[in-house]
């Protein structure tokens, strides 16, 4: 809106608009300052409260209809972004045992020197951990709820434990496995219990949350170690495995990386 100084009866100067109205006297006391009963009419260009949806928006996460509209700009440098590989190429998907050395059946003797089966993090990609899984062979499982295996009265007496090694070093113990309930005590889907043959099968889960993660380079890993003998004939172990079950995070230039060409994410 035009604004213009006009000299009025008095000699004072006052403020008027486009059309000569005045909006307010000017003090001519030498400090040159708009008197108090200036009044003023200032239309927004922009409803906000249509806009934003309210005049004093709440902070938070929003659903993009409820958003403000951004845009990125031409010249904007790198905004790194992490998403989970599975959601670009099955490729980076993990399926693996837990070994010692190549061996991977934890049928072995570690009442003496205990056996550790690992599944270490990746040197180059994080890896988030979706499930550990036991599979589990014998001739007939006993469930007194003082057995391991087929024999009713041997309660393992070290246990095999279960640990996970994340934040370069921090270590949380998982189950400590001493009789075959334990295995149905795990943090995960109902175990799979076969005794249709000469020889009964389980199959049980450690099912983990979507942050957890095996940092690249690190010395995270997940473990079992045997501290028993599970050789014994008394137990009638077949076999007993752990596979660990995972998704290599991939990590992209830009946003428009994932949109455009995901395929090009390392």
């Amino acid at each position: 809106m035009p604004l213009m100084i006009t000299q009025v009866q008095g000699g004072q100067l006052a403020l008027c608009d486009s059309s000569g109205n005045i909006l307010g006297i000017i003090d001519d006391s030498g400090t040159k300052r708009l008197a108090v009963d200036a009044k003023f009419t200032v239309a927004p260009d922009v409803n906000l409260q249509k806009w934003l949806g309210s005049t004093s928006p709440t902070v938070g996460q929003k659903a993009m209809s409820a958003s403000v509209p951004v845009a990125l700009a031409s010249d904007q440098s790198t905004v790194p972004v992490a998403i989970i590989s599975s959601a670009v190429t099955p490729v980076n998907l993990v399926a693996d045992y837990l070994k010692n050395g190549s061996a991977y059946n934890m049928k072995v003797n570690g009442s003496v020197t205990p056996v550790v089966f690992t599944y270490a993090a990746d040197a180059t990609k994080d890896i988030r951990i979706v499930e550990l899984r036991f599979i589990f062979g014998t001739l007939s499982f006993d469930w007194s709820g003082a057995g391991f295996g087929k024999a009713a009265a041997a309660t393992l007496t070290n246990g095999i434990l279960i640990q996970l090694t994340v934040n370069n070093g921090t270590v949380t113990t998982l189950n400590t496995i001493k009789i075959n309930e334990d295995f149905l005590r795990m943090f995960g889907e109902a175990p799979v219990i076969s005794q249709a043959g000469a020889n009964d099968i389980m199959v049980s889960s450690y099912r983990f949350s979507e942050t957890t993660l095996l940092k690249a380079g690190t010395a995270d890993k997940i473990q079992v170690t045997v501290r028993d003998n599970l050789t014994g004939g008394s137990l009638g172990v077949n076999y007993l495995t752990a596979t660990f079950f995972g998704h290599k995070v991939i990590s992209c230039q830009s946003l428009l990386e994932v949109v455009i060409s995901p395929s090009t994410c390392k």
